[in-house]
């Protein structure tokens, strides 16, 4: 099995969890590259696009910019006690748009190194997948999955060179 037909196995192993990390020595020196897959549970910014649910709609006062901040704030947290130095790749559930990890990685992982961002599109879900990533991102694709008559979230695959 090849570097990046292992790597996606793994992902793929984590990727319908909670929460869940893994260390997997795919380099020929024997180096580790880490993967947390993340269900952040509804990480909404504080913009009004009418696609939040109610509970996170911040033109109805309950979501506010101080509740988005220290979930940023927990998120990051997180993300820094998964793994030491912190995971190579995060890949996060339950995102409102790349936005919110646009504003996660200058203001709480600045340190950590992380130099790709991207979120799967979604006309209307209320929240979908994306990534940070500080290996090198070679490829995006989303894919939309058949529908039901409702929003689906689409699927992200990313490539990523280990070289």
């Amino acid at each position: 099995m090849g570097r990046s037909h292992t790597l996606l196995a793994a992902f793929a192993a984590f990727a319908f969890t909670s929460c869940g990390s893994c260390s997997l020595p795919l380099l020929d020196d024997g180096a580790e590259v880490s993967i947390l897959s993340y269900n952040v549970h509804n990480l909404f910014d504080d913009v009004d696009d009418g696609t939040e649910y109610p509970e996170f709609d911040p033109s109805g006062g309950k979501w506010t910019e101080a509740d988005y901040a220290a979930k940023l704030k927990k998120v990051a947290q997180v993300i820094r006690d998964s793994v030491s130095g912190g995971p190579d790749l995060v890949a996060f559930v339950e995102i409102e748009k790349a936005k919110v990890i646009m504003d996660l990685n200058p203001r709480h992982l600045r340190d950590l190194g992380y130099r790709f961002a991207a979120a799967a599109p979604g006309a209307d879900a209320p929240v979908r997948v994306g990534i940070l990533s500080r290996l090198q991102v070679s490829r995006v694709l989303s894919h939309e999955p058949a529908g039901d008559g409702f929003p689906q979230r689409n699927f992200l695959e990313v490539e990523v060179s280990l070289d």
